[in-house]
């Protein structure tokens, strides 16, 4: 006779109750194996660490040319394989995984958007100031309007696993936020072959999207700020303004950490004030 228990439903999102015995674990830990496959299968990058150890890291990683996409683009299949894993669990709706409401608030995500495109782009021009700036293109237009289609790609399917399988999962089991903000956040910097300063900016970056996720019970924010952060980031490089490096200078750090500081209070104060979740519905 199999074993049955009651698992905590409700952590970020509205999980419906469900009993979970053997069967329910096996399925869980298969899931979490296709996820894991799918993220690092198509061997051009995958994961940024197997980036890091296939093509020579974040300084070979050209946003710019087709191979650099590829890799980006990699990241991608951790959506469907996301999608693969929920259906053979079948323990929660897929769309559970990015949002607390029926459906994905689109008006939610581009607000987002736009606020984290005008404060990184003020701190960009601040940037140029402080250390000057160079232009060197290395973009096609195919390239340019590829690297805006697929990097969206590549940051919401990070989004999924971390704020929306890893987070919601070790909240599910602990109930305990911070322990949950932090797992995801350690497992997100731990991810990325920086240096010592890239991998604290990286850490910050991962709990201050697992705070807006957590507060606005969604992945539409932190998917819009961390899609906006990586296209500035891969355009910079592709224009040659500066390029992307695993060895990350003071300067850059702390440009970094403001941004994230800056963007994680004003989005959730101007959300709050402005009623961005007034009528939505949930």
């Amino acid at each position: 006779m199999v074993q049955t228990i009651t698992c905590i439903n409700s952590w970020y999102n509205n999980i419906p109750s469900f009993k979970c015995g053997n069967d329910f674990w096996i399925g869980k830990g298969y899931g979490t194996f296709v996820i894991f496959i799918g993220a690092i299968l198509p061997g051009t990058g995958g994961i940024p660490g197997v980036i890091a150890g296939l093509s020579g890291g974040y300084d070979s990683l050209n946003a710019y040319t087709y191979l650099g996409l590829l890799s980006i683009l990699s990241v991608a299949i951790i959506l469907p394989s996301l999608y693969v894993a929920s259906k053979i669990v079948r323990d929660r709706p897929f769309s559970s995984y990015s949002t607390s409401r029926k459906k994905w608030n689109w008006n939610i995500f581009f607000k987002s958007v736009a606020l984290s495109a005008v404060v990184l782009f003020i701190l960009t021009l601040v940037d140029i100031a402080i250390h000057g700036f160079h232009f060197n293109n290395h973009f096609t237009i195919v390239t340019f309007i590829l690297c805006l289609i697929i990097t969206p790609l590549q940051c919401t399917a990070e989004e999924y696993l971390l704020r929306g399988y890893v987070m919601q999962t070790v909240g599910s089991w602990f109930g305990i936020p911070i322990l949950a903000i932090v797992v995801q956040a350690v497992i997100f910097a731990s991810a990325h072959p920086y240096n010592i300063l890239g991998v604290i900016g990286t850490l910050v970056t991962g709990i201050s999207f697992g705070i807006i996720a957590y507060y606005s019970k969604g992945l539409e924010m932190t998917s819009a700020i961390h899609s906006v952060n990586n296209i500035f980031t891969f355009c910079i490089s592709g224009f040659g303004i500066s390029a992307i490096t695993a060895n990350v200078d003071m300067s850059s750090f702390i440009m970094d950490i403001l941004f994230f500081i800056i963007i994680t209070v004003l989005i959730l104060y101007l959300a709050n004030k402005q009623d961005w979740f007034k009528n939505v519905e949930s």
